[in-house]
């Protein structure tokens, strides 16, 4: 299957591109500008990620009984329809219409594509290489955050718009990336189910098999801690007066680095340790930073942040890993859509408390 190989370079590619907005650091002030004020712009990020979280589920469904590389390809097109309303929006109307799109597109992206990634692996007869991969793979979202969020503060200064207005050839890219998957074959009976059927199965399993239960745990309360500091100490940070908001960009980008940085050390650390251990102990450090962000003050903030995200970053390509290799290929999509949710209903409380 050697076509399948193309895949291996083009999920870094889509991953990038995907995230390669160059709005990221300034989205927040222009939904603001637009919509007419801050509440404004806090409806449309809420329209966007009620609008996956209500679509999770379905579009998983979608990705385990039709085109993986289809659902994928539909994606990217929802990614770029809302970049271009949001370019050319002049009120909230239009910008809740592009965040419900790009809602969609999410929804369609997220389980779909963590999917056909392992199955790629998997019939390649590389899955021992899965953490390895999808590891470098995961590398690409802060990669282009990072150097999306430089060049787009860049931009902001001629006018908020522009970062949008650029960012419409990133969405094409993203498309045209996305039509040159390679469809892997799918194993299992997933034409044989109705939909409610295979929803139903696919949410049984996962909260009756033991391992996926404790990944899921570990997932949950890592994650949730790792954005309780992130958004606790950039919090204290800027009350403190001890950074000026120039270099917010400057501590983003170097947060993203210490993240990808986790990333690629996942591999070589669970080669020392099993699996769960090194969950466990990774898991346990993010407590601590919690605390030390609680009581830490200038440079030392930034640091916990560091830390934090650093050990979110190895966590994730371990907990993929875990999970995807007990899930059945006919319900892949939907239980990794399934996890997605509860991860956003996590993250959501988490930024609450």
């Amino acid at each position: 299957m050697p076509n399948l190989n193309r895949n291996l370079w083009l999920f870094y590619v889509i991953n990038f591109l995907s995230n390669f907005w160059f709005f990221t650091p300034i989205a927040a002030l222009y939904f603001a500008k637009q919509g007419g004020s801050a509440t404004a712009a806090m409806t449309v990020f809420a329209t966007m990620h009620i609008t996956t979280s209500f679509f999770e589920i379905p579009t998983g469904v979608i990705g385990d009984k039709m085109s993986r590389k289809g659902v994928l390809v539909l994606s990217s097109v929802f990614a770029l329809i809302p970049v271009t309303i949001y370019a050319f929006s002049t009120n909230l109307q239009m910008l809740l219409i592009g965040a419900a799109l790009a809602g969609f597109g999410n929804a369609l992206s997220s389980g779909t594509g963590a999917a056909m990634a392992y199955e790629t692996v998997k019939q390649l007869g590389r899955e021992r290489d899965f953490k390895k991969i999808n590891a470098i793979w995961h590398t690409a979202f802060p990669a282009s955050i990072g150097i999306a969020s430089l060049i787009g503060g860049w931009l902001a200064i001629s006018s908020l718009r522009l970062p949008y207005l650029i960012s419409i050839g990133t969405g094409v890219l993203y498309v045209i990336a996305s039509c040159f998957l390679v469809e892997p074959k799918m194993e299992g009976n997933h034409q044989d189910q109705s939909w409610f059927n295979h929803t139903k199965d696919s949410i049984i399993y996962l909260f009756t098999h033991k391992t996926q239960l404790y990944i899921l745990g570990i997932a949950s309360l890592g994650w949730a801690i790792s954005i309780q500091v992130m958004y606790k100490s950039i919090s204290l940070l800027y009350e403190s007066g001890g950074m000026s908001l120039l270099y917010f960009g400057v501590m983003g980008t170097l947060c993203e680095i210490a993240s990808a940085t986790g990333m690629l050390s996942s591999h070589y650390v669970a080669k020392l340790w099993s699996e769960k251990s090194v969950l466990f102990v990774n898991t346990t450090i993010s407590i601590l930073c919690w605390y030390a962000a609680t009581f830490a003050s200038g440079i030392w903030i930034g640091v916990s942040v560091a830390l934090a995200l650093f050990l979110l970053g190895m966590r994730v390509p371990i907990i993929t890993h875990i999970m995807q290799i007990h899930i059945p290929d006919d319900k892949r999509a939907t239980v990794l859509s399934i996890r997605n949710i509860i991860f956003t209903i996590v993250t959501s409380i988490a930024a609450l408390v």
